[in-house]
């Protein structure tokens, strides 16, 4: 029906009256955007998502862990103290394009027994865990990793606008639309130093050892890569049905469907010491 043409010359007001009596208030009883989530999971239900074969490569793909990694034959290193048993080193070493890892080296004095890379909690710098240090006590030459920690003082832009998201949020969300994760970033540092420790002369065991945040990288490590001989994780392995209860920076597209912590673990094919703490 042309309304236009029967509302000319009425005026706006008189228009709009006439038009509004023909209309009835909408009856909605319930809240209209539940009922929408529940009409799209509905639909979703005719389409469930197929299973994915749990792989290594799915792994890395889903992790982020899909940059091509630079190679290295020595560490940036400056001497920071020395004890009996060993010295310790300031390092840098590179990961993939303009990435850069960062932390403590432990060298033993004398050959060592196995290589390791230690990975402390994301509010833990190397210089405060003890990883490092207990290893490097056993006779294993150690590089301890620095990662992202959980504060926002850099969180935005100082010209702009900064934000209250933790740098590893901050981060994240970021990368994960450009299939990226800053589990994967912190992942690629790791396998950047085990890629230089099987170029070493002497070729001992190598263990990845995390705690916390740490431990997670450890077990995603380990299982991506048979070179590493044994993963330690402490403070992390468990359930995780209840991921979607955990800081968004840990949110994997699909683990808890393909993988899962306990999946994760047996595609190392090495084994992982879990350590409850």
């Amino acid at each position: 029906m042309n309304w236009r043409g029967i509302t000319d010359g009425m005026g706006y007001t008189r228009a709009v009256a006439f038009l509004l009596a023909a209309t009835f208030a909408l009856a909605q009883p319930v809240d209209r955007a539940a009922r929408m989530v529940d009409g799209i999971l509905a639909y979703l239900d005719h389409f469930p998502a197929p299973l994915k074969h749990p792989s290594r490569d799915r792994l890395a793909e889903i992790l982020g862990v899909v940059d091509k990694r630079v190679q290295f034959s020595t560490l940036d290193e400056t001497l920071l103290a020395r004890t009996k048993a060993y010295s310790v080193y300031r390092v840098r070493w590179p990961a993939f394009d303009d990435v850069f890892a960062e932390g403590l080296h432990f060298k033993p004095l004398g050959k060592p027994l196995g290589r390791a890379v230690a990975i402390p909690d994301a509010d833990q710098t190397p210089e405060a865990s003890d990883i490092g240090p207990r290893l490097a006590a056993q006779g294993y030459e150690v590089l301890a990793l620095a990662i992202l920690n959980r504060s926002d003082t850099y969180s935005g832009n100082p010209n702009g606008r900064m934000t209250n998201q933790p740098h590893r949020e901050f981060l994240y969300r970021m990368a994960f639309p450009l299939g990226r994760h800053i589990i994967g970033y912190e992942v690629e540092k790791i396998l950047a130093a085990v890629d230089w420790f099987v170029t070493q002369p002497s070729q001992v065991p190598i263990v990845v050892s995390g705690y916390g945040q740490g431990g997670m990288l450890a077990l995603d490590a380990a299982a991506l890569d048979s070179r590493i001989t044994t993963a330690v994780v402490s403070g992390y392995f468990g359930p995780r049905e209840a991921l979607w209860q955990e800081p968004i920076f840990r949110n994997v597209w699909s683990f808890n469907r393909d993988f899962g912590d306990v999946n994760t673990h047996y595609r190392s094919s090495n084994p992982v010491a879990v350590s409850c703490s």
